[in-house]
């Protein structure tokens, strides 16, 4: 299966209502997901915030609608990373709930199959946002985990996808210019889950000029889990890395195979 890791360079921006169902951000995410379909790509999966400066937006809307149409154009399925959503007032209460942040997966028919939900928040995102469900999503067969931020260095969070049947985990990884060890962690991060869980773990970065001027600095990059033989029987050899990116735009193909995954869980196991 080839997963697209859209690493698309954005900009924050002022912030932008979603109704008119057009940004700048958008237009480049819809020209990626095309290039995905081109390039052979059964999955396109984008960073956090990759429209930019959006106000919280019902899910579906008019831009969720542009993404589903591309998706199903290009025939993939397209894993959008974290956005605001806006939630409807319960009948009979007295305010409307907080927004959620939420990651989303359009199926190749342009419907969104599964939302996504944040529970490890940045310092600037607490008090803001409620935290809400995830639980892994089916693409062809394969159950996908999907986590953003700093859950990927909350190794629970991970744990929580892989007890519930999930065979891949796709990350939308984060690390600023500003902060000049966090990069070379998140990737680290990605090697320890994926030896701990004895999964591939794909991670998008998130690119471009976020809040403030500040520079998200990618590094998208992807590892499988590896076994060898040990006294004749079998042991984990680490985790190899398939690829990386580094401060630059592009479109990381990865391919994974499942089934060759599946087999490394039952040859070895922690437990």
């Amino acid at each position: 299966m080839r997963f697209g890791l859209a690493q698309i360079r954005y900009r924050w921006g002022e912030s932008r209502s979603w109704e008119d169902g057009t940004t700048d951000n958008l237009d480049k995410a819809v020209e990626f997901i095309r290039r995905a379909g081109r390039e052979g790509a059964a999955v396109v999966a984008f960073s956090e915030y990759f429209l930019g400066n959006v106000k919280p937006m019902p899910i579906p809307c008019p831009i969720t609608d542009r993404l589903a149409q591309a998706a199903r154009e290009a025939n993939v399925y397209v894993i959008c990373g974290a956005t605001r959503e806006l939630l409807p007032k319960p009948k009979g209460a007295r305010r409307p709930p907080k927004p959620r942040i939420c990651s989303f997966v359009i199926a190749p028919n342009g419907k969104i199959v599964s939302k996504h939900y944040k529970q490890v928040f940045y310092p600037n995102e607490r008090g803001q946002y409620d935290p809400g469900p995830n639980r892994p999503t089916t693409i062809h067969g394969v159950k996908v985990g999907i986590l953003g931020g700093y859950e990927l260095l909350v190794p629970e969070i991970a744990r929580k996808l892989a007890n519930a049947g999930a065979e891949i985990l796709v990350v939308q990884m984060v690390a600023s210019s500003d902060m000049p060890y966090m990069l070379e962690t998140m990737q680290s991060a990605v090697r320890a889950r994926t030896m701990e869980l004895l999964m591939p773990v794909l991670a998008v970065g998130q690119y471009g000029e976020f809040y403030g001027g500040i520079m998200m600095q990618g590094g998208s990059i992807a590892y499988v889990p590896e076994l060898g033989k040990f006294q004749g029987k079998w042991a984990p050899n680490g985790a190899r890395l398939v690829t990386r990116m580094g401060e630059y735009e592009n479109l990381l193909p990865v391919d994974i195979a499942p089934e060759t995954a599946r087999e490394v869980r039952k040859r070895f196991s922690w437990w």
